[in-house]
């Protein structure tokens, strides 16, 4: 038998993390205080140990299970495709002072462009998943510091106790519950990307997991790098008209106008990779091929359906983790039936084999 060949794990970052994390970080610190981002870390932990019993035997259950997945892994692609529809059009509209709606036009146009015009080969995919995590890795580790050098920890900490303490108290109260919601939810994805697990792994399961479990620790300190921002930007007392456009206007407050602009342009373009990530990992797990000239179509009448979507729930005042929120349940109740199917397959095949 021929082993298989592991795949790098700077791919499977890469693959993983998205723009998408830099809003959502934010959000649920804003939300939910300052401890939120460490039970968010704490259920991602807690998700991925929980699925590691399945990763040993995702080879038999996954050829019976491929259909199932292809749906639910469907509405997921919806869900990045909205989220980083949502990212853009604010990124460019307070970055560059456009309208709301030309912002929504400009990003949708890019997008479709994007998405129909380029058909990367595994080299060139390769290539943007690396941009796409070094990019990421740049502002992890130049924001906070950066934000925070230009009025100093203990003077945020101190404008957070006597200004504004209820940041650090924010429905401690609730925190069990989103703390089961989000292991919920996380369990749910990673289920999902079984197939994608085992690639990472190669032959040996328990190579995969060691694996796995970096890849969790490295996103866990970016949900945490990107949270702490946040809690600075509630002490500014700034006004905005939409919740996920705080954190930008706390980075245009602190820095130069250059600065400003080239942390936009980054996460501007983090926001076109993350779209070609997601659909080239759709392919890899539904094994269908969307460059086709009849599937090309298919995807422009999906971002039109997601333009108009869009624009009608930015405009009643959806927000990032709300959208990763009600869609992310519904993944997670499509992949509770499946985990069901899973195990009464998985039983029966040891019944088999006794």
């Amino acid at each position: 038998m021929v082993e298989s060949k592991s795949l790098s794990l700077t791919i499977l970052i890469g693959t993983w993390l998205s723009v998408s994390i830099v809003f959502l970080a934010g959000e649920i610190i804003f939300r939910y205080g300052a401890l939120a981002g460490i039970l968010v870390v704490a259920a991602l932990l807690t998700s991925f140990i929980l699925l590691m019993p399945l990763l040993k035997y995702e080879p038999s259950l996954t050829p019976k299970l491929n259909s199932y997945r292809s749906v639910i892994f469907f509405i997921w692609l919806l869900e990045i495709l909205i989220l980083n529809m949502f990212i853009g059009t604010i990124v460019l509209e307070v970055g560059f002072h456009m309208s709301r709606l030309t912002s929504f036009l400009l990003h949708f146009i890019v997008m479709v462009s994007v998405l129909i015009g380029l058909n990367p080969s595994k080299k060139v995919l390769n290539f943007i998943i690396v941009v796409n995590i070094t990019l990421i890795f740049v502002l992890a580790q130049f924001l906070p510091t950066y934000i925070y050098l230009q009025e100093g920890i203990e003077t945020v900490y101190h404008n957070l106790l006597h200004y504004h303490p209820k940041v650090l108290h924010i429905n401690q109260e609730h925190h069990l519950i989103y703390f089961v919601v989000a292991i919920f939810i996380f369990s749910s994805k990673f289920f999902l990307l079984l197939p994608l697990f085992r690639k990472y792994g190669g032959s040996d399961a328990w190579t995969g997991i060691r694996k796995l479990f970096v890849c969790i620790l490295i996103i866990a300190t970016m949900i945490l790098a990107f949270s702490t921002m946040t809690i600075f930007a509630m002490t500014q007392n700034l006004t905005t008209e939409h919740l996920n456009e705080l954190l930008l206007l706390l980075i245009k407050k602190q820095s130069s106008p250059f600065v400003f602009h080239l942390i936009i342009v980054m996460l501007y373009l983090l926001t076109i990779l993350s779209t070609v990530i997601s659909f080239r990992e759709f392919e890899f797990i539904t094994k269908l091929k969307l460059n086709t000239s009849r599937h090309k179509m298919i995807q422009v009448a999906i971002l039109c359906f997601l333009f108009i979507f869009t624009a009608f729930i930015y405009k009643k005042g959806a927000t990032i983790l709300s959208i990763y929120f009600y869609l992310g349940s519904i993944i997670g109740m499509l992949s509770f039936f499946l985990v069901i199917i899973a195990c009464i397959k998985l039983i029966k095949l040891k019944s088999n084999n006794i």
